[in-house]
């Protein structure tokens, strides 16, 4: 890992089939190419989605945006 950014804990909903959402906050990131890795430390999760979302926090810049994210699943046995 390269640089740690944020962790989250995500509370226990029951089962499989329910979900809960958490949101996350906002995190100022420089333009350029990020990996997103996903660690689960104490247990199975099932993730339903993800969303990433620019916030008016972020727009500092008065030139276009251009935004994309690729999201790569790795699956891990343990």
């Amino acid at each position: 890992m390269d640089h740690l950014l944020y962790i989250v804990t995500v509370p226990a909903t029951g089962g499989w089939g329910n979900f809960q959402t958490i949101e996350g906050r906002v995190i100022a990131m420089s333009a350029g190419t990020y990996a997103l890795s996903v660690e689960s430390v104490d247990g199975g999760v099932n993730v339903d989605w993800y969303s990433f979302t620019l916030t008016d926090a972020a727009r500092v810049s008065h030139h276009p945006l251009r935004v994309s994210w690729v999201l790569e699943w790795i699956m891990c046995s343990m």
